[in-house]
């Protein structure tokens, strides 16, 4: 499936949550605050592995959300797309007897379990990354990973640009080109206050990945509020609700 057309619920919220990087800990603490129920949608977009402490356990949960008969969408990352295209090359050319250059190449050494204990990619998850969406498109907005290269003649075929463009935020757009719909994105880190006010200003484009595993690896600008934060948009009411990182590298 290369992109999935959602209808709007009759009732109920409409969140979105980028880049959760196996922040596990903080991912299931900013769904709390969302308390999610049957009726609403919960949009994720992408890069669910790597950096943090527990990219399984984060794919884990958004399975789990799925089977308690939860509204959940999940798009495709850049990380979820660099994995599968290793471990694609590695099975086809016998070399998964070299684990070690299989991780190195594929950047999971945060990610370990993913794999097996022949390390070979555990089937749910080769499973759940294959199924993976390049974008969603709703009545009045996108949702992608990274953005849409709009040099293209057909941007929304152009599906390596989705997961890779970068400053897709700072391009000056119309809603004739975004065939009137904004768009929702995470991949590029944003400083918190400038996400808060692409909202306040109910900009075309809302970047929403806060960077929330530089909790892990860059404390200062942590302790000064500017990253390291998970965060849920609300597509409707265009609340921003924030969560601090709770998890450790380890």
């Amino acid at each position: 499936m290369l992109h999935q057309k959602i209808i709007r619920p009759i009732l109920g919220n409409r969140w979105v949550i980028a880049d959760i990087h196996g922040c596990l800990k903080t991912l299931q603490a900013l769904v709390a605050k969302l308390a999610i129920k049957p009726s609403d949608q919960l949009f994720f977009l992408g890069d669910y592995i790597d950096r943090g402490p527990d990219s399984a356990r984060v794919v884990d949960f958004i399975l789990d959300l799925e089977a308690q008969n939860n509204q959940v969408y999940a798009l495709r990352g850049n990380h979820e797309q660099s994995l599968l295209e290793e471990w694609q090359f590695y099975s086809q050319t016998k070399l998964l007897k070299n684990l070690d250059t299989f991780i190195d190449t594929c950047d999971i050494n945060n990610a370990l379990n993913l794999l097996d204990e022949n390390g070979r990619l555990k089937t749910k998850y080769e499973h759940f990354f294959k199924q993976l969406p390049y974008y969603f498109d709703l009545e009045d907005y996108y949702l992608v990973h990274a953005g849409f290269d709009f040099s293209c003649p057909i941007p929304l075929r152009a599906y390596e640009e989705m997961l890779w463009i970068r400053g897709f935020s700072e391009q000056n757009l119309s809603y004739q080109q975004t065939n009137q719909r904004r768009i929702v994105v995470g991949h590029s880190v944003h400083q918190l206050e400038q996400i808060k006010t692409f909202i306040q200003q109910k900009n075309l484009i809302i970047p929403l990945d806060n960077g929330c595993f530089y909790a892990l690896y860059n404390p200062y600008e942590v302790q000064e509020g500017v990253y390291g934060h998970l965060c849920a948009f609300n597509l409707d009411t265009w609340e921003l609700v924030v969560q601090p990182c709770l998890d450790e590298d380890n």
